[in-house]
C-alpha cells in the first residue's frame, strides 16, 4: 500500500475518529497535475469533504507545493472564529487565505 493509494486513504479513514481528518503532500501542481488529479479523487470518494490547497515552501521543486485533506466532518472554509494567542502571523483572515486557489490548481480538481 503506497502514500498515494486508494487503499491508504480508505486506511486512513478507518483509522480516524468519527470527527477525524487528515491532510496529506501532494506533490507540485505544476509538475504533478495527474497525482493531484488522481489523489483529489481518491480522497472525495474516500472522504465526504475533500479539499485540495497549496502553499509555498521554497526547499522543494518548483517552489510550490499541494496538500490535499479528507475530512468527515469538518470544512477547513467554514472556520469563524480562530482561538490562537501570542502569534505574530497566524490569524482567521490568513486561515481563509490560505485556503484560497489559484485558477490553474482549480482546474485540477474541478472546481
Amino acid at each position: 500500500m503506497g502514500l498515494f493509494s486508494k487503499s491508504f486513504y480508505e486506511s486512513v479513514h478507518a483509522a480516524l475518529k468519527p470527527d477525524g481528518l487528515m491532510a496529506a503532500q501532494t506533490e507540485s501542481p505544476f509538475v504533478n497535475q495527474e497525482l493531484i488529479r488522481r489523489v483529489y479523487g481518491d480522497v472525495a470518494r474516500t472522504f465526504p469533504i475533500a479539499k485540495l490547497y497549496v502553499a509555498f515552501v521554497p526547499t522543494y521543486p518548483t517552489g510550490m507545493w499541494s496538500f490535499t485533506m479528507g475530512s468527515k466532518q469538518y470544512r477547513p472554509e467554514d472556520v469563524k472564529a480562530v482561538r490562537v494567542e501570542n502569534t505574530k502571523y497566524y490569524n482567521l483572515g490568513i486561515h481563509h487565505a490560505s485556503l484560497a486557489l489559484p485558477n490553474f490548481a482549480k482546474e485540477l480538481v474541478g472546481e
